[in-house]
């Protein structure tokens, strides 16, 4: 699997992680040196990044049934690094009734390739 499929792979991942409502399923996407820059929220990195999103999701699924839409605009590979853009859509239905919020955003995601021990 080349890299662009791996990066597609994992946009899959957390796009299933979502619908599922699986907070494991979903941190499984990214790896230890994560930064969670949330709109409208506090920056986070690294194992706390980790810890305070495990947190937020827990608290969202445990409220609402989501359903994320992914539409990559592109994917570029740079030696080690990769970036992916494009937009998430976010429907956030409530359990107990009440009104459906849909938001749409712009994303940039940056992945770091992790080396293997052959090297690859």
């Amino acid at each position: 699997m080349d890299d662009i499929d791996a990066i597609r792979l994992a946009k899959t991942e957390l796009r299933e992680a979502y619908s599922a409502g699986n907070v494991n399923r979903l941190l499984a996407v990214f790896g230890d040196g994560v930064a969670d820059m949330s709109n409208g929220q506090p920056s986070f990195y690294g194992p706390e990044a980790r810890s305070v999103l495990r947190h937020r999701m827990k608290k969202l699924f445990a409220r609402k049934r989501a359903k994320l839409t992914i539409t990559i605009i592109s994917i570029r590979i740079q030696g080690p690094l990769a970036f992916d853009w494009g937009w998430h859509t976010l429907t956030l239905v409530p359990k107990k009734g009440g009104r459906t919020l849909v938001a749409r955003t712009r994303y940039l995601a940056i992945w770091q390739r992790i080396l293997t021990a052959n090297g690859k």
